[in-house]
């Protein structure tokens, strides 16, 4: 029969995979008083322990660098403590960590532009 022959179908689990190619994202927010801190999504997709990557970056920063829940996205996140990494930050993600700097984006200030057109401050 042909209908053993055929492929059968594997449901996915939810949030288990991102649809589409896999990303990784730098955002900053504010907290209190003039604080800010710069949120690291999407390192899991390429194989990074997160865990692993946090201490790396504690080492290369000079800052703390915890791993948190995102409170809108549920999503587990690095974050760092301050806003001022950019061009340290951007080398790691795609030097030490292998993540192609087609598939980093930045949302400075609510709109996300691809890392590679960021100019950071």
């Amino acid at each position: 029969s042909d209908e053993d022959d055929a492929p059968k179908k594997r449901k996915k689990k939810k949030g288990s995979q991102p649809t589409g190619n896999p990303e990784v994202v730098l955002s900053f927010e504010r907290r209190k008083g003039k604080r800010m801190v710069t949120l690291i999504a999407g390192l899991e997709h390429f194989g990074l322990n997160l865990k692993d990557a946090s201490k790396a970056l504690k080492r290369k920063l000079a800052s703390s660098v915890n791993v948190t829940q995102n409170p809108t996205t549920g999503q587990e996140v690095l974050e760092a403590h301050g806003d001022k990494f950019g061009d340290l930050l951007l080398g790691m993600i795609t030097g030490e960590f292998g993540v192609p700097i087609q598939q980093v984006f930045v949302i400075p200030d609510r709109k996300k532009i691809p890392a590679r057109d960021w100019n950071p401050q």
